[in-house]
């Protein structure tokens, strides 16, 4: 009997390290608001929209966010009146707007054929990427907003929810 439940063991374990079994039960979910679509860590979840209006400096620009299970990352995503901006306008004013905040690294970026910037900011233990989309009737504007301590942690699913990101 014993020869039994160790044979059995064995098979179990060779049967889970060659991947026949799934062990990773995690699904992304989908933001789906105002135009803007991406997916998220399935145990993460989206934030009352009073909540980030609370959080916020343009309360009235918030259309939503979501937030990390363990709390170390929110997504907070806005959304202004391009009112006719160039490309080279939203950097200088990225520039302005994020100055206090040691804005670095502002790179174009394309995001499903529109133009915008990515931008590392830190202060008061406190980490952002920046991602704005420009489109001819809106900017939008994420950040992705950590401790500092636990930014370079979050990067992986910063970096998969930026590709993920669609506008209409």
């Amino acid at each position: 009997m014993k020869k039994y439940v160790i044979f059995v063991l064995f098979l179990v374990l060779i049967v889970m390290s060659s991947g026949c079994i799934n062990t990773d039960t995690s699904t992304n979910q989908t933001f789906n608001k105002s135009g803007v679509f991406f997916t998220y860590p399935g145990e993460w979840s989206e934030m009352n929209l009073t909540d980030l209006k609370n959080l916020s400096l343009s309360p009235e620009s918030a259309i939503g966010g979501v937030i990390s299970d363990n709390e170390t990352l929110i997504v907070a995503i806005h959304r202004y009146p391009s009112e006719g901006i160039s490309a080279s306008t939203l950097k200088g004013r990225l520039k302005t707007i994020y100055a206090s905040e040691n804005i670095s690294n502002i790179t174009a970026i394309d995001i499903g054929g529109k133009k915008g910037f990515v931008a590392n900011t830190s202060a008061k233990g406190e980490s952002k990427k920046i991602v704005t989309v420009l489109t001819s009737k809106y900017i939008y504007l994420f950040e992705f907003w950590s401790k500092t301590t636990d930014f370079s942690d979050m990067q992986t699913s910063i970096n998969e929810i930026i590709s993920s990101i669609q506008i209409s």
